[in-house]
């Protein structure tokens, strides 16, 4: 085998896998726990866990979209990025955003709306009813900014459509 073709097996999509799936299978026993003891044992469904549920079924999402990047050229060295490939990824790479950002947003919130139902004095409440409040606006703020970083929105999968801000600002 030469250098090149050496050179143009190597890949890092197995790390990518691990990267991707462990984390999610780690998480999964927590939360199916969590839930099926609130939902059948306790029979003591709240927002908390509607919330965690959804950041959940969301984080699985992200963990697929990830798998689909490595079909179009992620985990390969560059040079052999296809052109045919560049929409697809800035699709990808766009929802991915979206989701990643959702997912720990809605993940935080769950964690704030469990310590709601824990911590029952007024000043507990007030402090956890405002950092939710930024948690909101934040995460809709960050969406706003993937969302609306390039003009038009398409120019973030189709670069010569038009301009988009600098991923450093």
């Amino acid at each position: 085998m030469s250098l090149d073709t050496a050179y143009a097996a190597e890949t890092r999509v197995p790390g990518i896998f691990l990267g991707l799936i462990l984390p999610a299978s780690l998480a999964a026993p927590f939360v199916l726990g969590r839930l099926s003891t609130r939902a059948i044992i306790t029979r003591n469904w709240g927002t908390d866990d509607t919330v965690i549920c959804i950041s959940w079924i969301l984080s699985i999402a992200g963990v697929i979209l990830g798998s689909l990047l490595t079909k179009y050229g992620f985990g390969h060295h560059t040079m052999f990025f296809k052109v045919s490939w560049i929409a697809p990824t800035g699709k990808l790479t766009f929802l991915g955003g979206i989701l990643f950002q959702t997912v720990v947003c809605f993940t935080k919130l769950g964690m704030c709306l469990s310590y709601l139902r824990i911590f029952e004095d007024r000043r507990s409440r007030v402090l956890l009813l405002s950092i939710m409040a930024f948690l909101v606006a934040s995460g809709i703020t960050t969406v706003c900014m993937i969302v609306f970083r390039c003009s038009p929105v398409s120019a973030q999968w189709m670069p010569q459509l038009g301009s988009c801000m600098q991923h450093s600002c």
